[in-house]
């Protein structure tokens, strides 16, 4: 009742006309492994009422999940990735993209900057052959991250841009699906995903503005670094969705119109970083 009442107050208030008040009211005991199961039919009266056709569910780890809808047809999703040589980590970038995604429409644009490798000049030339979803964009001038993305974007043909990084892997086929249910919903900026390093610890989960314990003297730091894969984290937050003050461009969905509202990247003062968290 507490649960259903709450989200029946949150329904009818701005995000502003919530405050937090630094004392305990009240308290209860609780098991947390129970409150997936026994929430989700509150939590799903909550979302059909203000969302509909997003679907709750409970997780075996005790947390609540939301699946929202994503429209028929799918919007066409613009995955914009930067590359120069580094054949073996584009090749295992592309080929996992398009042999496990399973989102049903999306393009690549590849945006080679100044390879001079023959086996990756011979592979980026070989690929628009193969797959007619992929282009590629030559780009000789000086390393600029911003404004390379930028400049693909004004190429993309998608609703939405997925910008990654050359050397991702994708590991779950609804990456994409996930991604954008979130990134369409008008309140969402951009979405970020967990990613993992080759030995199965965190790499990212979301991105903190102001310093970390690894990054003492940081504008932002990687939020929950190095935890085990499966880590629940603070408060279970490494394993449920959740809100964060900034994530990662090495994979980022962002609604074409957002990223174009803002100026895109900031390729002046935000050559090579900080550009994802500004």
């Amino acid at each position: 009742s507490i649960f259903d009442t709450t989200l029946r107050c949150i329904e009818t208030l701005d995000t502003n006309q919530i405050a937090h008040v630094a004392h305990v009211l009240w308290h209860k005991a609780t098991s947390h492994r129970d409150l997936g199961a026994s929430h989700t039919p509150t939590l799903q009266a909550h979302l059909n009422r203000i969302s509909h056709g997003a679907v709750a569910h409970g997780t075996d780890r005790g947390h609540l999940k939301v699946a929202y809808p994503i429209p028929t047809p799918a919007p066409l999703v613009s995955i914009v990735i930067c590359t120069r040589n580094q054949y073996r980590l584009l090749r295992t970038c592309i080929e996992s993209i398009v042999n496990k995604t399973s989102y049903p429409a999306f393009e690549i644009i590849l945006v080679d900057n100044g390879s001079d490798e023959e086996r990756t000049l011979n592979y980026l030339k070989e690929l628009p052959i193969r797959d007619k979803r992929i282009r590629v964009i030559r780009d000789d001038s000086p390393f600029n991250y911003s404004a390379l993305n930028n400049m693909a974007v004004e190429h993309a043909h998608g609703e939405l841009v997925a910008l990654l990084n050359n050397d991702i892997e994708v590991i779950k086929g609804d990456w994409l699906t996930e991604m954008v249910g979130h990134a369409l919903r008008p309140e969402i900026g951009c979405v970020g995903a967990k990613l993992l390093y080759p030995n199965d610890t965190v790499q990212h989960a979301g991105v903190l503005v102001g310093s970390g314990p690894d990054a003492p003297d940081a504008i932002a730091a990687h939020y929950q670094r190095a935890i085990p894969k499966e880590a629940p984290g603070y408060a279970k937050r490494a394993i449920a969705t959740h809100q964060l003050t900034a994530v990662t461009a090495a994979r980022l969905v962002i609604r074409t119109s957002t990223f174009k509202s803002v100026g895109g990247l900031d390729s002046k003062n935000l050559a090579v970083t900080y550009n994802d968290v500004d």
